[in-house]
């Protein structure tokens, strides 16, 4: 895939597949869509775009995974999000502060989990105190070098 065609619409990446000659749109690091010009693939997003927003469906609020968007030194994992739609049997779009994907797992928001995510968010917190504590203690140890010999 070439990295020099590369656009986004509504929320979908749009890359240009140049052994396909296709445009795609990315969902979940997946071709979701694909079709041979740009114009003709953004009328398959607003068309997908229109079927879900016929689709007598109530918003929810919930916890989303964080997992696939952390960075390595990040480690509470979860955000809140809202469904937007079902995107199929297994599947549900949730919108967050990352953008729109979508989900396979979700967690509702109740005064428990909320309760449970906080605490993570407590630990997340602890141990990179914790590991930056163990970090200045390891740099302050006294190093022999060169052969030489406690006295």
């Amino acid at each position: 895939m070439s990295n020099e065609l590369k656009t986004e619409y509504k929320g979908f990446p749009i890359e240009y597949n140049e052994s396909k000659a296709v445009f795609q749109a990315f969902v979940d690091g997946h071709a979701d869509f694909e079709c041979g010009n740009l114009k003709d693939l953004k009328a398959q997003i607003d068309d997908f775009e229109k079927q879900q927003s016929k689709k007598d469906f109530k918003r929810v609020r919930v916890y989303v995974s964080n997992w696939r968007f952390k960075k390595f030194d990040e480690s509470d994992g979860y955000m809140e999000a809202e469904v937007t739609s079902i995107a199929d049997t297994k599947n549900y779009w949730v919108s967050s502060e990352r953008g729109r994907s979508k989900e396979t797992e979700i967690i509702p928001i109740t005064p428990e989990n909320t309760q449970k995510i906080t605490r993570i968010h407590e630990i997340a917190k602890e141990m990179k105190e914790k590991q930056a504590e163990k970090q200045k203690l390891e740099k302050s140890l006294e190093w022999l070098r060169n052969g030489a010999l406690p006295e």
